[in-house]
């Protein structure tokens, strides 16, 4: 990258207890997006993406490692210059449901943002909530409604325009349109690009739809187990995948034609669990390349021009 990326991660871990014993939800990730780009985070349930994407905003904790944003270490912020940095990132959540305060009408949780950073009072707050809406595709009239009073699509909708409202230079995106059905889940997805392009954003978007990903994504970064496994522009990996791990996620996803044959062998086995991690490579016992070094020794995440994959094997192909 030619300048600085606005968001950059160094060596990034998070850990939680449970049941007495510690667990690396994200373990020693390191990753870069430039102004203006969106990276693309895939990987099955429980690999770790929404811990990563809250940690990247200082929404979990660090174990170790460093979040810079816009030249500021996000870890060593004090709270006040943490919160007018907020202004700069924010997120999407999967569950708008969860995400919304029942007691808000939508004209004040779209305005929460403009409040807390005294950004417009009286008929400019106002105006500016109608303004938003009307970007996302929300009609004026839900104003006084409550969360439960919309629809799944109308509630991901006002998150998307709370979101925007304090104009932000990120949009971190965790699975935003994973709970809607497959005709408004399109609508969203259109949404966030035409925005993408409206406001010059910078995205995460983390999901496990490879077609979702493939749509909206400049790169995509692949994790499994808490770990970044493959990186790579979009098409690259879509075309040539060099980790077996990311070659089973594309034969594991749905194709539209089903007498179009797969060109690669969907995994054997379960995911492993962050409980109780295999030895070397995480994904060796379900790895059908797997050779006696990947069960003792963890490889690298090792990045060759734009490309970059943890794999004994692989990993400079």
């Amino acid at each position: 990258m030619s300048e600085a990326p606005l968001l950059e991660a160094t060596d990034v871990s998070v850990r939680f207890a449970l049941r007495r014993r510690a667990f690396a939800a994200v373990d020693g990730v390191s990753l870069a997006i430039a102004q203006g780009e969106t990276l693309g985070l895939v990987g099955e349930s429980g690999s770790g993406k929404s811990t990563l994407g809250r940690a990247l905003l200082r929404l979990v904790p660090l174990a170790s490692g460093r979040v810079r944003f816009a030249e500021h270490d996000v870890g060593a912020l004090d709270p006040a210059t943490l919160r007018a940095l907020r202004r700069r990132m924010q997120m999407v959540f999967q569950d708008a449901s969860a995400a919304l305060n029942p007691r808000m009408t939508v004209l004040d949780l779209v305005a929460e943002g403009l409040d807390i950073h005294q950004l417009a009072r009286g008929p400019e707050r106002a105006a500016r909530v109608r303004a938003l809406l009307a970007q996302v595709g929300v009609d004026e009239g839900a104003l006084p409604a409550y969360p439960h009073e919309l629809s799944g699509g109308q509630r991901q909708r006002v998150g998307i325009a709370r979101a925007l409202a304090v104009e932000p230079s990120l949009l971190v995106c965790d699975e935003p349109t994973s709970a809607l059905d497959a005709s408004v889940r399109a609508q969203v997805l259109n949404l966030l690009v035409d925005l993408r392009e409206q406001r010059r954003l910078t995205m995460l978007f983390i999901t496990h739809d490879l077609g979702v990903v493939r749509h909206i994504s400049d790169r995509v970064a692949v994790m499994y187990l808490g770990r970044i496994f493959e990186e790579a522009p979009t098409e690259a990996l879509f075309e040539a995948p060099r980790h077996p791990y990311t070659r089973a996620l594309l034969a594991s996803a749905p194709v539209p034609d089903p007498t179009q044959r797969k060109a690669f062998v969907a995994p054997k086995g379960e995911a492993a669990s962050a409980l109780d991690p295999p030895s070397g490579c995480a994904f060796h016992p379900r790895c059908p390349d797997a050779v006696e070094r990947c069960a003792r020794e963890r490889p690298a995440l090792v990045r060759i021009g734009a490309r970059g994959a943890a794999c004994h094997l692989h990993g400079a192909a």
